[in-house]
């Protein structure tokens, strides 16, 4: 149930999908451009025959990494100054403006950062017709509490997980179009001059002092700050069910993700967008194919370590054992969702998420 067959049909949907997007759908697998490598394996693993309720995710997905993609593009050629920066900063503001064409939210992606770590930004128009700035950063910067909030749990794993996902709400179009704030955030990514800090020191003063934008934070985490002020956590009375309780939500919070804990900026904060684009079992499909793909890659030119051999086997071994679990109950109760009994039920079927 698992395994991923390849139909050409439905890669020559994608490859005309695709190019009408103005990509060519023919990128090397190789170098240090991940999001063009990305946008390769996407057109390959999408390839195949999706379940029904799949199709919609997967169209949108591909887009969406389309789009990254020329962003991307456009970005590193806007080093160069003069009419490819201009013509990034009017893709921009055009798309920003595209956003009001449509109901419900809508949203798009492009690659943010400095010339040392590569962040992900996102513009959305909300349903209630604000505009709102999202960064996606799981490693450097994050220490930021104005942005990133105070708090830093530990999950199952013992892996540290915070607020990475940094949502700047309650900002008009005129906001997000500025085109100071735009040039700032281009220009970052080209100056070795500008760290983090400078960075987030220009986001905060543009979208939170001049336009008044506020961050959203979870429910919880006022709560949460507060009690770890009071050392509550130490106390020999304390409530662990009440404070189990505020754990878990923050940990399951949209904005808490695990924080990164090696190199690999750009792969870990431009996919993190894709959670709110597909559902977690198609991700784990794609995730299977990628490690599939790099796997057969490295074995070619010279040999690896044994450790990473095992290290792969044990994340596809993992990914197998997941995506069998949600279809085998998907096809028992005929529903896309698996219930908190099913969950409950089956933990002898699910090992524990692998940390690599």
């Amino acid at each position: 149930m698992s395994s991923i067959d390849f139909h050409p049909e439905r890669l020559l949907y994608l490859t005309c999908k695709s190019r009408s997007l103005g990509v060519d759908e023919k990128f090397p697998i190789k170098g240090l451009d991940f999001i063009s490598c990305l946008h390769q394996r996407s057109i390959e693993a999408m390839s195949y025959c999706p379940e029904p309720f799949e199709e919609e995710q997967m169209d949108a997905l591909i887009e969406h990494r389309s789009r990254l993609l020329l962003y991307s593009r456009m970005v590193d050629a806007a080093g160069q100054g003069g009419q490819h920066f201009l013509s990034l900063i009017h893709t921009i503001q055009k798309d920003i403006e595209q956003l009001s064409n449509f109901s419900g939210r809508q949203m798009f992606c492009f690659p943010g950062g400095t010339t040392q770590h590569a962040v992900c930004y996102e513009l959305a128009r909300e349903i209630d017709g604000s505009y709102s700035f999202l960064i996606y950063n799981r490693g450097g910067g994050c220490n930021d509490s104005e942005l990133h909030g105070k708090v830093l749990l530990r999950n199952s794993q013992g892996q540290a997980v915070g607020r990475t996902r940094v949502q700047i709400k309650g900002l008009a179009k005129e906001d997000l179009t500025n085109r100071l704030f735009l040039t700032s955030l281009i220009l970052s990514q080209h100056r070795t001059d500008v760290t983090m800090k400078d960075l987030y020191k220009e986001i905060k003063e543009h979208l939170l002092i001049n336009a008044g934008g506020w961050v959203r934070e979870a429910p919880e985490e006022k709560l949460w700050s507060d009690l770890l002020e009071m050392s509550i956590m130490n106390q020999p009375n304390r409530d662990d069910d009440f404070l189990n309780q505020i754990e878990q939500k923050l940990l399951s919070d949209p904005d808490f993700h695990t924080v990164q804990t090696m190199a690999g900026c750009t792969e870990s904060n431009t996919q993190t967008p894709e959670c709110f684009i597909i559902e977690s079992n198609l991700r784990r499909k794609l995730k299977l194919h990628a490690i599939k793909t790099t796997y057969k890659l490295i074995l070619d030119p010279s040999p690896i370590p044994r450790w990473l051999i095992d290290r792969m086997h044990c994340k596809m071994e993992n990914l197998n054992t997941k995506i069998d679990f949600w279809n085998y109950y998907r096809m028992s109760s005929k529903q896309a969702k698996l219930t908190v009994e099913h969950l409950s039920d089956a933990k002898c079927l699910i090992r524990p998420r692998s940390i690599y």
